[in-house]
């Protein structure tokens, strides 16, 4: 009888001690497919976009080349940084040039394309920029009758 017990008790030790600890999520970067108990390690990705995402108070100045080239100071409005579920090098610009506009930009690091045929504008066509710590800088080709303008900008985060 003793020797029924003991082999029970080695029995029950033996399974329990076969759980083997780690991170079940299959979402997180140090998955364990191994792992039987989650232990509290699981450790996520980190979205390098989410330190762009937010709303920047911009300036634009335009610039319109043709026979008499001009200058114009445009008045501060609000940029809106998104990232949406995408991919993680698509931001979305919205507000663009101030005419509501939503465009797609690639991000590369802290700079970003802003893609000729993306997003909902006939206005603002393609440009690039760039993330300085909470400062944005752009410039962007606008679609306007007459001569092609392009517009410059820049802005800090609010």
């Amino acid at each position: 009888m003793r020797k029924i017990t003991l082999l029970f008790g080695a029995l029950i030790l033996s399974l329990t001690a076969c759980k083997k600890e780690g991170c079940t999520d299959a979402a997180a970067t140090n998955y364990d497919e191994k792992a039987k108990k989650d232990d509290g390690s699981c450790i996520y990705p980190v979205d390098e976009r989410d330190q762009y995402m937010g709303s920047y108070l911009v300036k634009d100045s335009v610039y319109q080349p043709g026979p008499n080239p001009t200058w114009a100071v445009g008045q501060e409005y609000i940029l809106q940084i998104s990232k949406g579920n995408t991919v993680k090098d698509t931001i979305f610009i919205n507000n663009a040039g101030n005419y509501g506009a939503k465009k797609t930009a690639i991000l590369v690091g802290s700079h970003f394309v802003i893609e000729a045929n993306s997003g909902d504008s006939q206005y603002i066509g393609s440009g690039s920029g760039s993330f300085e710590g909470n400062k944005i800088n752009y410039s962007m080709r606008s679609y306007v009758p007459g001569p092609t303008p392009n517009i410059y900008g820049k802005g800090s985060k609010q």
